[in-house]
């Protein structure tokens, strides 16, 4: 029986691959799995649970934490591969935005080791 997905799943994967990412849909998986795994433009290969923000929210007094949406059994798997790059989107908008965040930070990152390595030698 297929699994149900979140109503911005669809729109979300094809976003993506619009924007010249290759998705791969694990929604099927289940047990705790991300829905997507994405394959970005820089050679990083990042997973992606997509939720729905939740209907009803006064986005000017409650901040909405995605987070809270997980199941006992995603909150395990994120868990599990907390050292993995797992993000928790609520769109396509927000999956890109978090993808290009991590890019910059990565990228942050391996210059100032390649600012460490140079003064060391």
């Amino acid at each position: 029986m297929p699994r149900r997905t979140d109503r911005n799943h669809a729109e979300t994967m094809d976003t993506l691959r619009r924007l010249g990412f290759l998705v791969e849909d694990l929604s099927q998986l289940g047990d705790g799995v991300p829905d997507l795994m994405v394959g970005t433009p820089w050679a990083f290969l990042v997973l992606l649970e997509v939720k729905c923000d939740e209907p009803g929210r006064d986005v000017r007094r409650v901040p909405f934490n995605p987070l809270k949406l997980l199941t006992p059994k995603q909150k395990d798997w994120h868990m599990r591969w907390r050292r993995m790059p797992v993000f928790v989107v609520t769109g396509p908008r927000d999956a890109v935005e978090q993808l290009h965040d991590h890019r910059n930070k990565h990228f942050e990152e391996m210059e100032k080791t390649l600012e460490r390595w140079r003064r060391f030698k």
